[in-house]
């Protein structure tokens, strides 16, 4: 087995689990796509508010353990908003990706 072998099984190997979920989940519900994408935005903002905190209250800095139970309650609060919204918003998109 020459070195294009390898390469072909190595990207095999690397693609295989991205075009799984693309074909058994994507084209069926094209909205859980967009819902993957929000929720790593959501997580992102999280983050942004969780070290603008870390950054605002220097006693934060020395203290792990608040900083954990903040970052726990920051991503908890970000996720239940990302829930509520989906919840919100997600009917009409499933109404709309309903096939006829």
């Amino acid at each position: 087995m020459g070195a294009e072998g390898v390469n072909a099984g190595a990207a095999l190997v690397a693609f295989a689990p991205g075009a799984a979920v693309l074909l058994f989940l994507a084209w069926q519900r094209p909205h859980l796509v967009v819902l993957k994408f929000m929720g790593a935005v959501a997580w992102l903002f999280a983050m942004l508010a969780l070290a603008i905190i870390w950054v605002a209250i220097p006693p934060a800095k020395e203290a792990f353990g608040w900083v954990v139970i903040m970052a726990t309650l920051v991503q908890e609060g970000a996720r239940v908003l990302l829930v509520r919204g989906y919840f919100i918003f997600g009917e009409p998109c499933r109404t709309c990706n309903r096939r006829t």
